[in-house]
């Protein structure tokens, strides 16, 4: 399978791409996906969300080829990682009043610590980071010309139970209502049961808040054939 990245090399359509049109800014979507300005800077929450992203994969990569990290490993490993994207990133990293590189790294070995300890052993790892391109139908079942693509931040199994987790880090907790209003399961859950063969899969969000005591909070919710 190609990565996502190769997928977004064709014509495509995305979670985020949909969400900005649909849901945010249309100007803003059309600056990015029409005429494809290049942007004056990276956004911090961008920068740090991607890089707890690659932590939280390298957590579970270890654990799914048996070698699992200690806390304080995966703390290191979040400190390389953000160091790298600090010096890398271009455009540059825009930093807002009161934060800076060294503090945004101490917050986020927090949130992380925070997200392990939620973990759940018992829960096998299927899949990391695993990109999906799958066909979109109009009403009358025609295919469209651009499919669906995306990326699975995890896949786990437990007592045949699979579950889509997608990891997100948020400035406030999460109303309870939330996970069941969003766009991103409905389509990832669509692709995923395309991809298996129709099997009952569930969907959880791990909510991680930048709070100046972290906490992880899980977010079940599922989608029938209706959504």
């Amino acid at each position: 399978m190609p990565t996502l990245q190769e997928l977004r090399q064709h014509p495509h359509w995305s979670v985020s791409s949909l969400n900005a049109l649909l849901n945010g800014c249309r100007l803003q979507w059309a600056y990015s996906h029409v005429y494809q300005f290049a942007p004056a800077f990276t956004p911090l929450n961008l920068a740090f969300g991607q890089t707890f992203h690659r932590a939280c994969e390298q957590v579970l990569l270890r654990r799914r080829q048996g070698q699992a990290l200690t806390q304080a490993e995966a703390l290191d490993c979040f400190a390389e990682l953000w160091r790298a994207t600090v010096r890398l990133s271009v455009p540059r990293i825009r930093f807002e009043a009161g934060e800076d590189a060294e503090s945004c790294l101490v917050q986020g070995q927090q949130m992380l610590a925070a997200w392990l300890a939620r973990q759940n052993p018992d829960e096998r790892v299927v899949a990391i980071s695993s990109a999906f391109s799958v066909p979109l139908v109009d009403s009358r079942g025609r295919r469209l010309s651009r499919p669906l693509i995306g990326e699975f931040d995890a896949v786990l199994e437990r007592d045949g139970l699979w579950v889509i987790v997608d990891w997100k880090t948020a400035a406030n907790r999460w109303p309870e209502a939330k996970a069941g209003r969003e766009l991103q399961p409905t389509a990832y859950l669509y692709a995923s049961r395309l991809l298996n063969g129709g099997r009952n899969v569930a969907f959880r969000y791990e909510v991680v808040t930048k709070a100046k005591k972290p906490a992880c909070e899980l977010h079940w919710t599922t989608r029938d054939s209706d959504d």
